[in-house]
C-alpha cells in the first residue's frame, strides 16, 4: 500500500519508525526535496536501512517528502520506485515531482511492467499540464483530481520552489507536524500482506477497501 511523510524543515521524526515503515514497505525508497535552483533533488532506489538511515540524517533540516513502497503492479526496481518527475524546468517552466499511496486498480496498464503510478503520471496526468504547468495549484483542478482517483488514493506533488500539494490530505494523519499518508505502515507487522497489530483510523487497508472503478 507504501507510505508517503511530508516533513517540514527542521521537523523531528523517529528513525525507528522509518524502520518500520521499510520492513512494511520493502520494495523501494525515495526522497526529494526543493534546491536553490529551482528544481527538485530526487533520489530513489532499492535501498537499505542503513542508506535509507544515512540519507535522512544528512537531509532532515530540509523540508522532505519521502516514500516507501509496496509493490502492487510492475516491476520490483529502481525505475518504478517513487518520486516521478512529471514536469521539468527547462522544458516546461517548472520542476514538479510526485508520489502515491494507493492503486489505481482499474486504470489501464500502458506500459505492462510499469507501476500503475508510472502509468498515471506518463498518461493521465502529465498531458493535462504539459501545457499550463501551473493547473496543479488550481483548487478547481486538485478536486477534480480528488474526485478521479477516489478517497483510498493520495497524491503528494513537490516543485522546485518547495511548494508541496498534498491531494486527499484528510484522508492522511498528522505526527509530530509532519503528514503521513497512514499509519499502518509504521506499526508492527503481524503477517506478511495481512493483519497489523492495530488500526485505529486507518481500516483502509487495500484487503479491506472495496476499489471502485473510475474512468479518466
Amino acid at each position: 500500500m507504501c507510505l508517503i511523510i511530508h516533513k517540514p524543515a527542521n521537523a523531528k521524526f523517529d528513525t525507528e519508525l522509518l524502520e518500520i515503515a521499510q520492513e512494511n514497505n520493502p520494495n523501494g525508497v525515495g526522497f526529494m526535496f526543493a534546491t536553490s535552483q529551482k528544481t527538485v533533488f530526487a533520489v530513489k532506489g532499492l535501498w537499505t536501512k542503513e542508506r535509507v538511515k544515512e540519507f535522512w540524517t544528512k537531509y532532515q533540516h530540509k523540508e522532505l517528502v519521502v516514500h516507501f513502497r509496496l509493490a502492487t503492479k510492475g516491476r520490483k526496481d529502481q525505475e518504478n520506485c517513487h518520486p516521478f518527475q512529471v514536469l521539468n524546468y527547462a522544458e516546461h517552466g517548472r520542476d514538479l515531482w510526485m508520489v502515491h499511496n494507493g492503486t489505481f486498480k482499474n486504470y489501464p496498464d500502458k506500459e505492462r511492467n510499469k507501476s500503475d503510478t508510472y502509468n498515471f503520471v506518463h498518461y493521465a496526468l502529465k498531458p493535462y499540464l504539459v501545457d499550463r504547468p501551473y493547473l496543479i495549484d488550481s483548487e478547481e483542478f486538485q478536486d477534480f483530481l480528488q474526485e478521479k482517483i477516489g478517497s483510498w488514493n493520495k497524491l503528494v506533488f513537490m516543485d522546485g520552489k518547495g511548494k508541496v500539494i498534498i491531494i486527499n490530505e484528510n484522508a492522511g494523519h498528522y505526527m509530530d507536524n509532519c503528514w503521513l499518508s497512514n499509519t499502518y505502515s509504521i506499526k508492527k507487522r503481524v503477517k506478511s500482506y495481512g493483519y497489523f497489530d492495530g488500526y485505529g483510523d486507518d481500516y483502509d487497508h487495500p484487503f479491506y477497501v472495496e476499489q471502485r472503478p473510475y474512468q479518466w
